[in-house]
């Protein structure tokens, strides 16, 4: 197999379908890994963006950037993470992911309680 040629960050981005500026801002917070520099222009070359994919797909499922450091923190120089590790996180963010809902279940209660007293006055209001 033929080596794949540096991508600058415009070619990066748009090979996975994002901004430049996302891809900056992945790289600033140091989840792709060292990217080289020729002069002015980094080089991405094809383990950056397949880490960069790592991370999208993390982002997806509501992965803080904290969080997705540790599922790179857990990746082999090539490859997934080991599943046994990956289960902990994930277990992590589902159960951290429920009380959310939970949270956010109890503010739409709160939330409808509030519209139908609302609307209730504004009916007594319109009769008045």
């Amino acid at each position: 197999m033929l080596p794949v040629p540096a991508m600058l960050i415009g070619e990066a981005a748009a090979a996975v379908g994002v901004t430049v500026k996302a891809v900056r801002f992945y790289a600033e917070q140091g989840l792709l890994g060292s990217v080289p520099r020729a002069g002015a222009y980094r080089e991405f070359q094809s383990h950056h963006l397949r880490r960069l994919r790592i991370v999208l797909d993390c982002r997806s499922q509501g992965f803080s950037v904290e969080e997705i450091r540790e599922v790179i923190a857990l990746l082999p120089d090539a490859g997934c993470p080991p599943p046994d590790a990956m289960l902990a996180l994930v277990d992590a963010k589902l159960a951290a992911l429920a009380e959310e809902s939970k949270r956010l279940e109890a503010q739409m209660r709160r939330l409808v309680e509030t519209r139908r007293y609302l609307a209730g006055r504004a009916e007594i209001d319109v009769e008045s």
